[in-house]
């Protein structure tokens, strides 16, 4: 009987999460890509909220299963894509705006949800 020393989850796991994250990535950039917002307009600043769910979505599958020595590198690499996007639809023609405080709202979310995906892991799945 194998014995586990670390937090790492089974092999399924870590391909439904990976595969969960590749899904929610693949629609969180269309709908910020596409020229027109495909989410209806309900309050103000909703696309605060909607960048924020969006890459929180993106890191949240990641930070529960990647070990702490990857969290920082996923979560570069997700607020990377955050600013990535704002540039992308600052510099070209598809009829949206770029914007800074969309792309804190992105970096914010992915910042939390990282946080509680690493209480989660510590909290529920203790080594």
């Amino acid at each position: 009987m194998m014995t586990r020393t670390d937090r790492t989850p089974p092999q399924a796991i870590i391909f439904l999460f990976g595969a969960l994250s590749g899904a929610l990535i693949a629609v969180a950039m269309w709908g910020m890509l596409i020229p027109q917002d495909p989410t209806p307009h309900m309050f103000p600043n909703q696309d605060k909220l909607l960048h924020f769910l969006a890459f929180a979505a993106m890191a949240g599958p990641a930070s529960l299963i990647l070990p702490v020595r990857y969290l920082g590198f996923m979560l570069s690499a997700v607020i990377t894509v955050a600013g990535g996007v704002e540039i992308i639809q600052a510099v070209t023609n598809i009829g949206r705006q770029g914007d800074v405080m969309d792309f804190l709202a992105g970096a914010f979310g992915a910042v939390v949800a990282c946080a509680i995906g690493r209480f989660i892991v510590t909290r529920f799945f203790p080594a």
